[in-house]
């Protein structure tokens, strides 16, 4: 590498971009943008993100095993004849410039041109055979056990497969120690039908293909294939095929007799690989099922990583919104609506409540059997998932065929509760007139924990019409849950970001109570400094009420320790206490310390940087600071 040290260089380095997988592989390959191409073909196949996770973990870094096969390679090169050595480079220079892979005759007559000569001299044309040379090994191995051959059939040039090939000295059944697939397989996959054809010719290949369709008949023809070798992830070509929606070479598969029932090492089966392809069409599905493709497979992601959402063919179709492909599967005799996924869920439980048009697929599932009242492990049904989503048309089509609003789950939450945190008043109106036609009464109902539907609202943030709506219905206000909080209590816990003044005032002026102290002996001004910046004005609404914010808890702090404690004092709510109160910087709770000392100890703490403006108990402090100054 040192001959080119002089040469002009121009440095070309990948662009970081803010997305996982580009940033992971950026990271690896430090701009080598070859590494990078290769990096992203081991992602292939990976259809969970634990499983793109887990590869991304474990992609190699550095270029030394990069530089030294580079230098092995130049020295090798050099240490040829002179004349062989200058061939060697012009190879290389014609290879790695070329816009697209060169046949064996561009590449002869590339070589050929004489600058300064207007004409090609036919005489000037070098033999293929002569550029493979003894210098060189043909069949030598990389760092991760692939050969020429098996890099020159995954890249498609033929040319090159050919005349490694033609020099007797390579393994053509040779498998990559990554994947364990031959160079049959990779030219297969590709559709390159002239390197399959040259391969074929090799009377030590045992063909075996995952490819396209033209490739597939080239191989089928030999009569020695087997259409259901696996890889090293137990995918077969059909597989292969299916997961990347080649209609044509599906069909020529399943035509030559390749099984439709086969499962890979993730326990996945071909009706996973085409439902979650959206260009795989409903024809395949239907097929598939009548080849008799298994229906009930719950796969491994789901097993273990109930976040994939891969439970089985029915729910991981439903995730992609194929509407079409549900049918088909529904009217399938063996397929069993009553499956459950680790998660106790079953297909009603996975529909994506509060899409549009999703009440569709939940009356057709319900139509073909689907359970309205199925649990999931929480104890959660149909209904309660739709109302939490604000789904009105989804919710209309449970009520209708039974579904029960007043079915609790773990925690006592029942229908009105879920729908009360969904932000629809249209889906709360449906409940209310649910309730009312049977006559239940549900509005003073509370879960486990003692919440009423307002508890819920509130700790959700709301907006005050809302809040009227469940007011008018009879919602107690001044209901407390098991740690003694009211449902003003709750939304001043709950509020990080900003307090709505006027929801303050109108569950005040319905009844809650302005000097409840809750369990923790914190009264409604303490829990009020929650907010990231306390509000001047939640102040004066309390106080208008007959709320004392110069009330201590029973550790003996004020308000202002509590603004230490969140960081959220400012400088306008400072200069508000100072002036409406006498509480001050210095007072001290029941173990000695002041306001500014909770400040100095807030401040000092290393944060998560996902906590929301972590910056602000260092703001806090700067204010007492000040103060202190200008007291001093």
């Amino acid at each position: 590498m040192d001959k080119f040290n002089e040469c002009m260089q121009l440095e070309i380095r990948a662009s970081d971009e803010d997305d996982e997988i580009k940033a992971d592989i950026i990271k690896a390959v430090d701009g080598m943008f070859l590494l990078a191409q290769l990096h992203l073909d081991s992602l292939k196949g990976k259809k969970s993100l634990k499983a793109i996770r887990n590869a991304l973990r474990k992609l190699p870094t550095g270029s030394e095993p990069y530089d030294n096969a580079y230098k092995d390679a130049m020295e090798r090169i050099g240490g040829q004849l002179v004349d062989d050595e200058e061939l060697a480079k012009q190879v290389l220079s014609w290879t790695t410039c070329a816009k697209r892979p060169l046949t064996s005759s561009e590449l002869e007559h590339a070589l050929a041109v004489e600058i300064g000569e207007s004409q090609l001299d036919t005489e000037n044309l070098c033999r293929v055979e002569d550029m493979v040379s003894d210098g060189v090994d043909p069949d030598a191995k990389d760092d991760v056990s692939k050969t020429p051959l098996v890099l020159a059939a995954m890249y498609g040039h033929d040319a090159v497969v050919k005349l490694l090939l033609d020099t007797g000295r390579v393994v053509p059944e040779f498998k990559d120690a990554k994947y364990g697939r031959t160079p049959l397989s990779w030219v297969a996959e590709k559709g390159n039908a002239a390197a399959v054809e040259t391969l074929l010719r090799i009377d030590s290949i045992n063909p075996d293909s995952k490819g396209h369709q033209t490739v597939v008949e080239l191989l089928m023809a030999t009569g020695r294939v087997n259409l259901d070798s696996k890889d090293n992830d137990g995918r077969t070509p059909l597989s292969y095929a299916i997961a990347e929606a080649q209609t044509e070479t599906i069909h020529c598969l399943l035509r030559y007799g390749a099984s439709p029932t086969t499962t890979d090492t993730q326990l996945k089966g071909l009706l996973h690989h085409a439902i979650v392809n959206v260009n795989c069409t409903l024809d395949i599905v239907k097929k598939l099922l009548m080849l008799g493709a298994p229906t009930d497979l719950v796969d491994i992601d789901n097993l273990i990583d109930p976040e994939d959402d891969d439970a089985d063919d029915i729910y991981a179709n439903i995730i992609m919104q194929r509407i079409a492909v549900v049918d088909a599967l529904l009217h399938h005799p063996k397929v069993d609506l009553k499956i459950q996924d680790s998660e106790g869920a079953s297909a009603l439980h996975c529909v994506p409540y509060g899409k549009l048009k999703f009440d569709a697929i939940v009356s057709m599932l319900i139509e073909k059997g689907a359970e309205v009242s199925a649990w999931n492990s929480k104890k959660q049904c149909p209904l309660h998932l739709a109302c939490r989503r604000g789904d009105y048309a989804s919710v209309q089509v449970l009520l209708t065929h039974g579904a029960d609003i007043l079915y609790v789950d773990q925690d006592g939450l029942n229908a009105f509760h879920y729908a009360a945190t969904s932000k629809s008043a249209e889906t709360l109106s449906r409940i209310f007139e649910a309730s009312d036609t049977n006559s239940l009464n549900i509005y003073t109902l509370r879960d486990e924990a003692g919440r009423n539907a307002l508890h819920h609202m509130l700790a959700h943030g709301a907006n005050i019409e809302e809040v009227r709506l469940l007011l008018d219905k009879g919602v107690d206000v001044k209901d407390r849950d098991v740690n003694g909080n009211s449902p003003l209590a709750s939304y001043l816990i709950n509020s990080c970001f900003y307090i709505d003044v006027g929801i303050c005032r109108l569950l005040l002026q319905s009844g809650s109570d302005a000097l409840a102290i809750n369990d923790q002996g914190l009264a409604l001004a303490h829990l009020s400094a929650s907010c990231s910046k306390l509000n001047i004005a939640v102040l004066e609404a309390l106080m208008d009420f007959g709320v004392d914010i110069e009330k201590l808890d029973m550790k003996g702090r004020s308000l202002l320790h509590h603004t230490a404690l969140e960081g959220s004092l400012t400088e306008t709510a400072l200069a508000f206490l100072f002036d409406k109160t006498k509480l001050r910087s210095d007072d001290r709770d029941s173990s000695g310390k002041t306001p500014l000392q909770y400040a100095v100890e807030q401040a000092r703490k290393k944060r998560h940087r996902s906590a929301f403006d972590s910056q602000r108990w260092s703001r806090s402090l700067e204010i007492f600071m000040r103060n202190e100054a200008v007291a001093g």
